[in-house]
């Protein structure tokens, strides 16, 4: 879309925000969004931006199911699942994709590995291999049920219900970071996301090499890298026109740009 029709879109959006009852209430209705801790972060660097139009914002976690039954309770406006929808969720909500995004398989930054092969993968999570080629004992982080990077990841590897039952079980992806931060010997995965932020911060995790392409927001965008998955945001459709009067927002360039510096990659 050129600059002038954002800028009529952008228009139009904040015409049906001010007509619509809920939005008149005053600046102090507050508009909330629950689940994927992925996107927890978007959504929480563009408080001050929604602030500026009049739309205060909360954002909550609890993972991408929490996330759609929020929605569908009416605890929160929006839910955010980074997952593809179920076909029953399509016909139940309306939606939009906002980004897309990766999954990178982490390591601590003193471990030798690079890269890492499906194969590899498998025989990690499903218990073949149990050891490093030091020979120390590896550490297997998993998500908890309910967050949909786990989903992601056993349907990409074929490890539904065959991953090791001794597992260390996590929530967030930043419980993800801090456990392989503190385990020389651990592996967990995470959205590339978080993972290069808290590389790029200092934390002691490395993103490995998935099938010989290295997991960036780059490879992401262009294809490449094996293991991405769609970030939705989901309403119900008795609040259609409220919900994507908001969601209109997103198409101005300094949001696309807040994507981008999170290493997500924002759709056109």
């Amino acid at each position: 879309m050129s600059a002038p029709g954002k800028t009529a879109a952008l228009a139009a959006a904040l015409a049906i925000l001010a007509a619509t009852p809920a939005c008149r209430r005053a600046s102090g209705d507050m508009v909330v969004l629950a689940g994927s801790s992925t996107m927890g972060p978007i959504f929480q660097g563009l408080e001050p931006y929604f602030a500026g139009h009049g739309i205060k914002i909360q954002v909550q976690g609890g993972g991408s199911s929490v996330g759609v039954k929020s929605a569908r309770e009416r605890l929160a406006l929006f839910g955010l699942a980074s997952r593809e929808l179920s076909e029953q969720e399509k016909k139940e909500f309306l939606h939009q994709t906002i980004a897309r995004d990766g999954v990178a398989i982490i390591v601590h930054a003193g471990n030798p590995l690079e890269e890492a092969s499906a194969d590899l993968i498998r025989e990690i999570y499903s218990g073949k291999r149990l050891q490093w080629e030091s020979g120390e004992p590896i550490t297997v982080i998993n998500k908890e049920s309910g967050r949909a990077t786990l989903e992601v990841f056993e349907e990409h590897f074929g490890l539904k219900n065959a991953i090791r039952k001794d597992a260390v079980i996590i929530g967030p992806n930043g419980q993800a970071v801090a456990s392989v931060a503190r385990d020389p010997n651990a592996i967990a995965y995470v959205s590339i996301a978080d993972a290069k932020a808290a590389a790029d911060n200092g934390t002691p995790v490395k993103l490995l090499s998935l099938g010989g392409i290295p997991a960036t927001a780059e490879n992401v965008k262009n294809g490449t890298y094996p293991l991405s998955r769609p970030l939705n945001v989901v309403y119900l459709p008795e609040n259609k026109d409220r919900a994507e009067a908001i969601l209109a927002l997103l198409a101005a360039p300094e949001v696309r740009a807040e994507m981008m510096k999170l290493s997500f990659v924002p759709m056109r």
